[in-house]
């Protein structure tokens, strides 16, 4: 015999469908400029022009057509009139060939880009683990990971940790976090995850032993979720770490760079939490450790850098000690700009202007005595460079991005986190650059989100406002824009702005009934209960067919807010409530990510005595000919299961059933029932064939077995439908109880209830 609830399911499949036919024609008009042709208008209600906004570089490149036509003064084709391209041809050729590796380069970014999108997905609600449930103390740590910007709003990028098989780079880098079928991957930040783990490695140590012992030790919180890998990273090397037990790192001449990272497994996905960057510096005994720090940005210089700045002076902050005994103590040093000696100011910084060009040369050396042991030099390019990329958007967002710190705050390659709060999920942004030699552009914009990492290839298409207008939705995380542009020197830059989106209800539309999430909760409006405490179930989807968390609900018993003790293997969250003699209140408030509400007012009776109770009994199978096979009352105790009195009056007719779970327990669910000759005499109505003919439906008439009727014997959609009281009971037959004056229809349906006039969704759970 079927499963009850696949009827539930079935409808919800079907939703599901033109849910995924909707996505499908969203993925379509997102993809469909890049490389191709021009893309649509994502905003009905603006006229756009295709040919005046931005074209992935490959179009720059190849189609010079496309180019002539642009009219954005930020996109610039790069090229001479006819006359100058004849007579600069080879200059030009070897400006292909340029182009050409740095379209190679672009394209290898994206694919970067989209790897660590799907690696950076932020951890948004409280998941159950293999050892139980998490604690709601977790729930204000594994939250959405803002961009973890610097002070000076950038990031090194979107990646976080290291990848299990050893490799990963620096610390920072690509995640490879591959979650289980059905999950994502999440990274936290270094403050997230110090509330699950915390190392006894110190940073800023100066040591002369290479071998630096340490260990690795969880919080409470932290031990309350599996662990799937631990891994330590120094410099670019990694190993797999120890829990709870002395590890050591063999540490390098001069500052090593330190991360520990590990990855937790909960419930399908795998959270990544990496922990701060640690420095350590180790010198053997006698040497001297040289360290010479941009005292602007932090940034440690290395011996034989060429280093490019971009405004007229750098500051640089020198460090020379040595270990002699176990105790580090300062050593003598120079420093000379193009042999120039210089000397450092009162705070110890060496505040040097710099020359136009690539023509300051900076040696620093450190000793006892004039015996300078330890030298440093590097190369200092001051370049002067005007190029500004400026992002304007909705709500008076705008910020500048340049290179150049005396034009822009912000600098190329990082990451600016925009907090949007707005009743419309309309977004609008507008990107443009200086083109003061005419040679600067916007070469491309991709935008994607946390769940969707494969869409970001998507062309951005101006509208008649000069701005780009894309859709938003909350339900789906982060919407991540990455814009790529190039200098007047051909150089590929880019950017990441990172929008949150929040919707705000202004109250005028409470009772929208497309919006709201759904509510199923297992029990009925007045129904009366004999247990105590009673199990409540409780499970809730958005609009969208998303699985709501239990943090997104709440369930008050008598004005009391009540906890959830455990969540079922079918997603349901159970409340063992203590109920009162008589009447007791429930209200059930549910909120999804986009902030649309669902409120249900319940009244639960709670009778002590288990009354007997007098119920209508009918098994019937008219769909296929047999007509009423049972119709009776009877009388029973009032707890006694609906699952019960369906084996028990089956059996007294002396059928047998196939079913799944216990009669007395949420697992219970018919899918056949059996006796000799059951099926003689069948037949299907004109009537019936008509309408499943009508609806595609197969009716397969080669039945070989007269003795069963259940699940998928006529058709797909063919099963027993078990109905309380006119509504279809999809799930807990088990556990809901049976009350005085209730009728119990158990019916054969060949089309998921609609030729038997069941609605699957009509479930008492409301």
């Amino acid at each position: 015999m079927m499963k009850n609830n696949k009827f539930r399911q079935i409808i919800k499949k079907t939703g599901a469908a033109l849910a995924s036919v909707c996505l499908a024609a969203v993925l379509m008009f997102l993809t469909a400029g890049f490389g191709h042709t021009a893309p649509e208008n994502p905003m009905a209600s603006q006229e756009a022009d295709a040919s005046r906004m931005y074209l992935t570089s490959s179009t720059l490149a190849m189609d010079q057509e496309k180019l002539a036509s642009v009219e954005n003064a930020n996109i610039s084709s790069g090229g001479a009139d006819s006359a100058a391209a004849q007579e600069k041809e080879q200059e030009e050729q070897q400006d292909q060939r340029q182009e050409d590796q740095q379209n190679q380069q672009e394209d290898q970014e994206n694919q970067e880009f989209r790897q660590g999108q799907q690696n950076t997905n932020n951890y948004t609600s409280e998941q159950n683990t293999p050892s139980g449930q998490v604690s709601n103390s977790l729930l204000s740590l594994i939250q959405k990971n803002q961009s973890g910007n610097t002070q000076n709003g950038n990031t090194g990028g979107n990646g976080g940790g290291i990848g299990e098989n050893g490799g990963g780079g620096e610390p920072g880098g690509d995640s490879g976090n591959t979650p289980t079928e059905g999950g994502s991957s999440h990274t936290l930040n270094p403050n997230q995850s110090s509330e699950l783990f915390y190392t006894t490695i110190e940073d800023q140590k100066r040591t002369n032993d290479p071998n630096y012992p340490f260990t690795i030790h969880l919080t409470e919180k932290g031990k309350q979720l599996s662990i799937s890998s631990i891994t330590v990273v120094r410099n670019k090397d990694s190993k797999e770490g120890k829990l709870e037990e002395e590890d050591s790192l063999e540490l390098e001449e001069g500052a090593n760079f330190v991360e520990v990272i590990l990855k937790f497994r909960s419930g399908r996905d795998e959270v990544t939490a990496p922990s701060k960057k640690y420095v350590l510096y180790y010198m053997p005994e006698g040497k001297v450790l040289l360290l010479v720090q941009n005292a602007k940005t932090g940034e440690y210089l290395t011996d034989g850098q060429q280093l490019t700045v971009y405004e007229d002076n750098i500051w640089l902050k020198v460090t020379a000690q040595k270990a002699s005994g176990g105790q580090w103590t300062d050593v003598g040093h120079t420093l000379r700009l193009n042999n120039a000696l210089k000397s450092a100011e009162a705070d110890g910084i060496y505040r040097l202007g710099l020359d136009k060009g690539n023509n300051n040369e900076v040696m620093i050396r450190a000793g006892e005595a004039g015996n300078y042991s330890a030298q440093l030099s590097c190369s200092i390019n001051y370049k002067v460079d005007g190029f500004v990329v400026s992002f304007e958007s909705t709500g008076g967002f705008r910020e500048d991005i340049s290179d150049n710190r005396t034009m822009a705050k912000k600098s190329f390659g990082g990451v600016t986190s925009i907090d949007y709060k707005s009743e419309s999920s309309d977004f609008a942004f507008r990107i443009t650059c200086n083109t003061d030699t005419g040679e600067e552009q916007i070469t491309s914009i991709l935008v994607s989100s946390d769940q969707f990492p494969a869409q970001e290839e998507k062309l951005g298409q101006q509208g008649a406002d000069g701005f780009i207008h894309i859709p938003l939705d909350a339900s789906l995380g982060m919407t991540y824009i990455k814009m790529y542009c190039r200098n007047s020197d051909g150089e590929t830059k880019s950017y990441i702005w990172e929008v949150k989106y929040t919707r705000v209800d202004n109250g005028e539309n409470p009772g929208n009934d497309k919006n709201n999430p759904v509510i199923e909760i297992s029990i009925a409006d007045g129904q009366t209960v004999h247990d105590n405490p009673y199990t409540v179930k409780l499970k809730a989807w958005s609009h969208d067919q998303h699985t709501l968390q239990i943090s997104q609900m709440k369930l008050y018993l008598n004005g009391q807010e009540k906890r959830n003790d455990s969540l079922t293997p079918d997603g349901f969250y159970e409340y063992n409530l203590e109920l009162t003699e008589g009447a007791n209140q429930i209200y059930v408030r549910v909120e999804d990510s986009e902030q649309y509400v669902t409120e249900k007012y319940l009244t639960l009776y709670f009778n002590a005595d288990k009354e007997s109770a007098r119920v209508r009994f009918i098994l019937s199978a008219n769909v296929v000919g047999l007509g009423t096979l049972i119709d009776e009352y009877v009388d029973l105790e009032g707890s006694t299961t609906i699952a019960r009195i369906v084996e028990d009056r089956l059996a007294a007719y002396a059928y047998t059933t196939i079913h799944d779970g216990s009669a007395n327990d949420g697992s219970y669910f018919l899918r056949h029932i059996q006796k000799p000759g059951i099926l003689q005499g069948w037949n299907v109505s004109e009537e019936e064939r008509s309408l499943l003919e009508m609806e595609g439906i197969y009716l397969n008439e080669e039945i070989t077995n007269l003795d069963s009727l259940g699940e998928k014997n006529f058709t797909e959609g063919s099963g027993w439908m078990i109905t309380l009281n006119h509504y279809y009971i999809g799930q807990s037959m088990g556990t809901w109880t049976a009350g005085d004056g209730d009728e119990i229809h158990v019916l054969y349906t060949l089309d998921w209830g609609k030729d038997v006039g069941v609605d699957p969704n009509s479930g008492v759970y409301g």
